[in-house]
């Protein structure tokens, strides 16, 4: 007799009594509820859960008492002196992850050519005082119309339609070969309303999933609004200029936005995370159920005989742990 059956029916009863279950990690955490007044350039700002340190970079960001104003008042083209100011987070934070979540509480204030919500990755040049394609945002030169290399991001508009979005998935954009995935939505957007933002890179899905790639997917208000599969995976992102409110095109407008609230995880969080934290808002950390403790089986019954051409009818096979024989 063939043992496949009776393996097959073990271990789909042992994936009914003994259940995994994943605890959502939290790794960084911007508040930005500090006292009104005006942000200089090179202000540090720490994440609450892991010490990390944000930076404010250029000009004319403020606290209103609830978020970090950035102006939005010129392209990137300007030296780090004149730039209008955006957030510099850490380095790395993509790439030395399996997979993310970024969630963002934001205020869009004006509509501008192609404004970021944020956009990870490195430019096709840099300023030479850092990694490749890094604008350290402490030299003196201003980009000469670079473009983007690697880009994981998120836009408020597509050119300047606030009600077009579009999520990036770039890899190596400015070289042959390299790749240009990105994914547009239409959403209606309403300038001065605050919106929550999710992105997701979930590994091991999609069309990628044996290959490396994953699955990146974005939800604005705890809705999912559009997926890409990447064929690559966070760890091929060179993710040197880790910028809220600017893109790596110089071009591209600064964003002018409120920003309330800024978190990162380290793995995708699923629809319902997604909505628990919108429902709580920016201030209220959600904490999610423990892990289940394996349960104890009621009824145990091991198939581990001898192999036989044959097994009759009428055969008993004694429980090991309720007592009750099961009869073929």
């Amino acid at each position: 007799m063939s043992r496949s059956p009776i393996v097959l029916q073990t271990a789909l009863l042992c994936a009914v009594l003994f259940p995994l279950s994943a605890r959502a990690a939290l790794t960084q955490r911007w508040s930005f509820n500090n006292a009104a007044g005006a942000v200089a350039s090179g202000v540090s700002l720490q994440d609450s859960v892991a010490g990390g340190q944000a930076i404010v970079r250029g000009v004319g960001a403020t606290f209103n008492g609830a978020a970090l104003v950035l102006p939005g008042t010129t392209n990137g083209n300007q030296t780090p002196a004149a730039i209008s100011a955006y957030l510099d987070l850490p380095n790395g934070i993509l790439s030395s992850r399996q997979h993310v979540s970024v969630e963002i509480w934001a205020t869009p204030v004006a509509s501008s050519n192609f404004q970021r919500l944020f956009d990870f990755g490195n430019s096709s040049a840099g300023d030479g005082l850092g990694a490749a394609g890094e604008w350290t945002g402490s030299g003196l030169v201003a980009p000469n119309n670079v473009v983007a290399s690697d880009e994981f991001g998120l836009t408020f508009n597509v050119g300047t339609n606030i009600n077009a979005q579009r999520l990036y998935g770039r890899l190596n954009y400015d070289q042959a070969g390299g790749l240009n995935l990105y994914v547009d939505s239409a959403l209606a957007t309403t300038v001065g309303n605050r919106y929550h933002y999710v992105v997701t890179y979930a590994s091991g899905v999609g069309a990628y999933a044996s290959s490396g790639g994953g699955r990146q997917s974005w939800y604005r208000d705890g809705v999912l609004v559009s997926t890409q599969d990447l064929p690559y995976a966070l760890s091929a992102i060179n993710d040197v200029n880790n910028w809220v409110g600017r893109s790596q095109f110089s071009a591209d407008t600064l964003s002018r936005l409120n920003l309330d609230e800024l978190r990162l995880y380290d793995h995708a969080l699923t629809a319902a995370e997604v909505v628990a934290n919108r429902d709580a808002g920016p201030d209220v950390i959600v904490t999610p159920p423990a892990p289940v403790s394996p349960p104890s089986p009621n009824h145990l019954w091991l198939f581990n005989e001898q192999a036989s051409s044959l097994v009759a009818s009428g055969r008993a096979f004694a429980d090991g742990v309720g007592g009750m024989a099961a009869t073929l």
